[in-house]
């Protein structure tokens, strides 16, 4: 057989390499790193705008992989001195715009990852020092509604200016933890009461969670192995580039926007007892850092349920997670006054975890809260119970109604306007709008058949033998049964004859009497 060369390498496979590196895990980070380092100097020249678009992007939209793309654009430096310059400006023109539109997210990635290189050694770090004290100082100034806008996008960060800052800066630090201090030790909490999920949750919200990770690492001298640094594998290669960036645009904070910002902390949501949650993550630092991971890695992918999914249950953790990514999850669910997304994002999200590979112990997880929600129904806010219920609803119609029932039959003995039985009733009535009342009826014990609505007079119109469309419908329901993907759905002589509005009515009456 003929050898060939190589094929070359095409722009839509640099652009997945850049995307996906990491996505392995934090064990095959480095080797993987190489490798894309490797075919990134071949085609640098050729794809040079499209490298740096998308590392911008990605370093904007991408949480958790701060570290790695700051090794990337290190590495790369020194045969392309250009690249960590134009990137380090980019992003400081992208951190702007996040700060004038709010975008705390993007902001906290955006700094997050200009911190990561200074620790690669290529961006001097008294010039990082000097624009995260601007944010600190410009957090003092504006009035007190907005300074949890800048602590949530700060405080997050500090655990990452730990790697050097403290030994090689630690004036400058110390200086910088007690500004913080200050901020943190003056803020007012005069929304909190009113933002509670349960009656008895403590008062304490996401930034005292973060500021709390602040003091620990404090009182362990600043030091904190369990961050990943993939740099550390390049230090020597990076510092014979000898390439340093010594100044960086500056932040300005004139747009009104930013000074009338009133973002709002939510109060910490813990779901699972602290000793189960102790058995999976020991340390109280790693497991607030985790939350911190998991709850942008749900923000960040709020267009799609499945990568969102996906995303926080495949991701690099120091320890088992699955109770942190259940209450992280629902957490944002519960998050009062309003949520990210709809309702239905979060429900999708569960479902997705469910049935996601080797998924056991996460399902374990979500029933288990399921369980404790049910039994705190009378400590909870109106509006949260009514979250629960279209989730759960939502939950039970993507599972087929499978449930421990008799877990919850001793709850039909409370009185009729009991929250537990309120709450069953609701959801078999969602339930029912999304079926058929036989349907449910056959799927749930016969101590629930009460709480189901009398049965409405409308049947399945194909029912019968002798009505024209019956044979079709047969035929849709075993598609639907047999899960035939949607391209072929319709595919077949039989249906060609048939008007499109009439094979949409008879799908959509299969549809819902297939329950």
């Amino acid at each position: 057989m003929e050898v060939t060369d190589t094929p070359k390498i095409s722009d839509k496979r640099v652009k997945q390499l850049l995307v996906r590196v990491g996505d392995q895990g934090q064990e095959h980070a480095v080797n993987n790193l190489r490798k894309l380092l490797e075919e990134s100097s071949e085609v640098y020249t050729e794809f040079k705008s499209l490298i740096i678009d998308t590392l911008v992007d990605c370093i904007s939209l991408v949480p958790g992989k701060a570290a790695i793309y700051a090794t990337y654009v290190a590495a790369l430096t020194g045969p392309q001195p250009e690249l960590v310059e134009e990137v380090c400006k980019r992003c400081v023109e992208n951190l702007q715009s996040a700060l004038d539109e709010g975008e705390i997210l993007r902001a906290k990635m955006l700094l997050k990852f200009l911190i990561e290189l200074s620790n690669a050694e290529v961006l001097n770090q008294q010039t990082l020092l000097k624009l995260v004290e601007s944010l600190v100082s410009e957090c003092e100034k504006t009035i007190e509604t907005s300074h949890d806008y800048y602590l949530a996008i700060i405080l997050p960060c500090i655990p990452l200016l730990c790697y050097s800052l403290p030994e090689r800066a630690e004036a400058q630090f110390n200086n910088l933890i007690e500004q913080l201090e200050g901020i943190v030790s003056g803020r007012k909490k005069f929304w909190h009461e009113a933002i509670r999920v349960l009656r008895d949750d403590n008062m304490d919200d996401t930034i005292d969670e973060v500021w709390s990770v602040v003091k620990l690492l404090g009182s362990q001298g600043w030091k904190y192995d369990s961050e990943f640094h993939p740099y550390a594998e390049f230090i020597e290669e990076i510092r014979q580039h000898k390439v340093v960036i010594s100044e960086l645009p500056a932040i300005t904070f004139e747009n009104k926007v930013v000074k009338l910002c009133t973002y709002q902390a939510c109060l910490v949501f813990e779901m699972f007892d602290q000793n189960d949650i102790l058995e999976q993550v020991p340390n109280k630092l790693e497991r607030i850092l985790m939350k911190e991971m998991i709850t942008d890695s749900i923000s960040a992918f709020q267009h799609c349920q499945r990568l969102a999914a996906e995303k926080v249950l495949y991701q690099s953790y120091p320890h088992t997670a699955t109770m942190t990514i259940v209450t992280c999850t629902f957490a944002q669910l519960f998050g009062l006054p309003t949520t990210e997304c709809r309702d239905i994002f979060y429900a999708s999200m569960l479902v997705s975890m469910c049935k996601a590979k080797d998924s056991e112990e996460v399902a374990k997880a979500i029933a288990k809260a399921f369980n404790i929600l049910f039994d705190k129904l009378d400590q909870m806010d109106s509006e949260i119970a009514e979250r629960f219920t279209n989730c759960f609803a939502y939950f039970l119609n993507n599972m087929d109604m499978s449930w421990s029932w008799e877990e919850w039959v001793s709850a039909l003995e409370l009185p009729r306007v009991h929250p537990k039985v309120i709450f069953l009733k609701r959801v078999i009535q969602k339930l029912v709008n999304l079926s058929y009342v036989g349907q449910i009826k056959k799927k749930l014990p016969e101590e629930f058949h009460d709480l189901v609505p009398a049965e409405r007079s409308n049947t399945f119109p194909y029912e019968h033998e002798s009505d024209d469309n019956h044979a079709d419908a047969q035929l849709l329901l075993d598609k639907i049964k047999q899960k035939v993907p949607g391209d072929v759905f319709f595919a077949g002589e039989e249906f060609q004859t048939k008007e499109d509005d009439t094979l949409n009515e008879i799908f959509v009456f299969c549809l819902l009497h297939a329950g």
